[in-house]
């Protein structure tokens, strides 16, 4: 784990990180597991569990991220993508693009702007400056 320990990346990513090593998180085979609610087969509908392999190596829904990984290791063999350097850093750019091992398994969407629409508008009276004392 040690490699995963000089990233500086948001706390979210450096969880599902460590989730995809330990083989816990949002997925199937995790839920199947330990008897938890939710769908145990891959939402894009090829695999009837989903499982760390899958999400890994397979999964049509990340195919534009695993990119990332067979740049660390041809095959996606997971000790490699899991035990080293270059395969962590591979992994942390997966699953930074992919969004996998999320909750909703998507790449989550950049914060709203806050809406102001509610917000009284100052009147002019009260906006005098300090020069004009």
């Amino acid at each position: 784990m040690q490699h995963v320990q000089r990233f500086s990346k948001p706390r979210e990513l450096f969880g599902c990180i460590i989730q995809c090593h330990t083989n816990h998180g949002y997925i199937g085979s995790f839920r199947q597991r330990f008897k938890l609610q939710g769908e145990i087969s891959c939402p894009c509908g090829e695999a009837d569990i989903q499982t760390q392999e899958h999400i890994l190596r397979e999964c049509p829904r990340y195919t534009e991220a695993r990119r990332e990984l067979l740049q660390a290791s041809q095959y996606i063999f997971l000790p490699e993508i899991l035990g080293t350097t270059q395969g962590i850093k591979a992994l942390t750019s997966f699953l930074a693009a992919s969004g996998a091992y999320t909750q909703s398994g998507t790449q989550p969407l950049p914060p709203k702007p806050p809406l102001f629409d509610n917000k009284p508008v100052p009147d002019s009276k009260d906006n005098k400056s300090d020069l004009d004392l």
